[in-house]
């Protein structure tokens, strides 16, 4: 039995790796899938400053107050930074890393340093606006690979957006202790735009990682969750 703990993306919250958690449970494994604050059913928290610093704290809290140790710790596309940042604080409690479709930072670079503008407008323009400062505006469900009626619907009822602050603050990882642990990402080949192909290639070609490649959408968790949990089971 191995513990994953999923770690979701901009806009989403633990609520969009259901099917994914819910196959992973059956196979045996314990699953944690937390929200980040401000994000899902903690949109109330918005109000409050939220950085980076604080979607670190909520996952490494997480795996503080469960006691998980050995832990297979996820994060999909904005969510690569946050378990990058947990791996800098608490290493020795991770036991494999996995960035699926996901952002691998840099120390001391910002999410809008490290992806490309998004389609609908580019981060600076968003971070000039003033309006549009406290939070990024959800994406295009094009953007996310999702077609699917039902999951589209589904989708639009539970993605909000995204604490700007978390976006505009620096990565603090001066240790690169993500580099020392076992590492594997998982990337999303059918999708528009590509914005985290850089990230792949780059872990393609580095024998330190094992990669993986999904023939579908961003939203991996929801467009293929069947396929997804299994390369997940790989890790496990």
């Amino acid at each position: 039995m191995s513990t994953f703990v999923l770690v979701h993306g901009a806009w989403h919250g633990g609520w969009c790796w259901r099917e994914v958690a819910g196959q992973l449970l059956a196979a045996g494994h314990d699953v944690f899938t937390p929200t980040l604050s401000g994000l899902g059913e903690r949109v109330h928290l918005a109000q409050w400053p939220i950085d980076l610093s604080t979607h670190v704290a909520d996952i490494e809290n997480v795996i503080a107050f469960e006691e998980l140790d050995d832990v297979r710790l996820v994060g999909h596309s904005y969510g690569g930074i946050v378990i990058s940042g947990v791996a800098e604080r608490i290493a020795a409690r991770i036991g494999h890393l996995v960035y699926l479709d996901a952002i691998v930072p840099t120390h001391g670079k910002r999410h809008i340093d490290m992806v490309p503008p998004r389609p609908g407008g580019s981060f600076e323009q968003l971070e000039k606006s003033g309006s549009d400062l406290d939070a990024l505006p959800v994406g295009s469900m094009e953007f996310l690979g999702v077609t699917d009626p039902e999951k589209v619907a589904w989708l639009e009822r539970h993605l909000v957006p995204h604490p700007m602050g978390t976006l505009l603050a620096h990565s603090d990882l001066p240790g690169d202790k993500a580099s020392t642990l076992p590492r594997t990402f998982i990337y999303c080949t059918a999708r528009q735009g590509k914005s985290f192909s850089p990230f792949a290639l780059a872990a393609k070609d580095d024998p330190s990682w094992s990669y993986r490649e999904l023939a579908t959408g961003h939203d991996a968790m929801v467009t293929a969750p069947g396929a997804l949990t299994e390369l997940l089971l790989e890790v496990a």
